[in-house]
């Protein structure tokens, strides 16, 4: 069977983006990359970490849920059905404030663009 050199690249391609996928679950299980502490609630500063995280997203989707201890606040894509997360923010109530931890998946070329977006919640 022939298959062209367009087609062979975009199969590796495919293969090479779904061998990079990550799930919610496996961000959170690795260690954050950085953290952040606000004054804030972490109710108050999810909303405004998903807020500043759709101002700059044209193709990614955020979401936000409620846990046990705060909320989790998640950039991803769909990768031909499968969702891959970008970025992840878990946010806790600590005394006095709230704290977020980010968690970051394969896409690292975004960094400064969505790290500057918790930083301004902050």
């Amino acid at each position: 069977m022939y298959f062209s050199k367009t087609v062979m690249l975009s199969l590796l391609a495919t293969t090479t983006m779904f061998a990079g996928c990550a799930s919610n679950y496996e961000l959170r299980s690795g260690s954050p990359f950085k953290t952040y502490q606000s004054k804030k609630t972490a109710r108050d500063l999810s909303a405004c970490v998903a807020d500043e995280w759709e101002k700059q997203s044209s193709h990614f989707t955020v979401s936000s849920r409620h846990t046990e201890k705060g909320y989790v606040v998640s950039l991803s894509e769909d990768v031909l059905g499968s969702k891959n997360s970008v970025y992840l923010a878990e946010v806790e109530d600590i005394n006095g404030g709230s704290k977020v931890s980010l968690f970051k998946g394969t896409i690292v070329e975004l960094k400064n663009l969505y790290e500057s977006g918790v930083a301004r919640c902050i």
